[in-house]
């Protein structure tokens, strides 16, 4: 009988066991003991750095003390900072993966990390009305060039520009667009008597060596006859030839250009050869230019 007994009290004693855990609120999990990363997956461009916090348990959080490290340091490294966070810093395009631990081994975690390249496109208008953003502005033909000018997404670049052949000046005439663009990017230009200043031009400084660009252009005055030629010069060149009469919808690109072993690239402007405008009036009222796809 005592057999039977002990046999009904332990049947009974796991019972209950079983159903005091079929219930969360009544499990203890005080105990635990975690590290996590606030992110389980990163993305980030190759030229900005991003930072990362790593969570803990309550119970002995404040005394751990973590490890990070980046699985191909090729890609990216990383640095551990102050309040469990760490700051990564792109090497390279890529897909890696980011660890943290405790100095004792015992508790780690990963993250998945990418490192991507948005090619950069910066937007360039000229002439006394400025153009919200993304557009970049320069106002007269004889002021300081821009340099850090900003990318489609506000952010500060390598980028610059300054007039290194001379122009006639700016020139403004209410000109509308039906490009997308707002009216104070087609309204205004830099431009040139072609037979008093036969040619004028830019540099663009602070581009990168490894990669290829393409150049949009676009002119508008209101004359007859005129047209722009348009040449651009890296390590090669390209030229292309726009009609400015009454343009309200035409632009020209030339792509593939690399610039120099500088990071330069030289544009220049003349009379198109089918420019028969009395003053062979040339220039352009906004540039587009942007980093091609690898």
């Amino acid at each position: 009988m005592k057999s039977i007994k002990f046999i009904f009290c332990t049947m009974a004693l796991a019972f209950a066991t079983l159903m005091s855990c079929s219930d969360d609120n009544d499990v203890d999990l005080s105990n635990r003991k975690f590290v996590r990363i606030d992110q389980p997956s990163v993305y980030m461009e190759i030229d900005e750095t991003a930072t990362v916090t790593a969570s803990v348990d309550t119970l002995a959080g404040d005394s751990y003390q973590l490890k990070w490290s980046v699985l191909d340091s090729d890609v990216a490294t990383i640095e551990g900072v102050e309040n469990n966070a760490a700051v990564i810093t792109p090497v390279a395009v890529g897909k890696t993966v980011i660890k943290v631990e405790t100095a004792d081994g015992k508790l780690c975690y990963f993250s998945d990390l990418t490192v991507i390249k948005t090619p950069k496109t910066c937007y360039i208008d000229f002439g006394v009305f400025d153009s919200p953003a993304p557009f970049n502005n320069y106002r007269n033909p004889r002021d300081p060039g821009l340099v850090n000018m900003l990318d489609q997404r506000g952010r500060p670049t390598t980028f610059g520009i300054e007039v290194d052949k001379p122009f006639s000046g700016e020139l403004a005439r209410g000109l509308s667009n039906n490009l997308g663009f707002p009216n104070t990017a087609s309204e205004d230009m830099f431009f040139s008597d072609g037979i008093a200043i036969p040619v004028s031009g830019f540099k663009l400084t602070g581009l990168s060596r490894e990669t290829k660009y393409t150049f949009n252009f676009y002119g508008h005055i209101s004359d007859r006859g005129t047209e722009t030629e348009y040449h651009v010069i890296g390590k090669n060149d390209g030229t292309a030839c726009l009609v400015n009469d009454d343009n309200f919808d035409r632009m020209v690109k030339i792509k593939g250009i690399e610039p120099n072993d500088e990071g330069v690239v030289h544009i220049e402007m003349r009379p198109g050869p089918n420019n028969v405008q009395w003053a062979k009036f040339f220039g352009v009222n906004f540039i587009v230019f942007s980093e091609d796809e690898n």
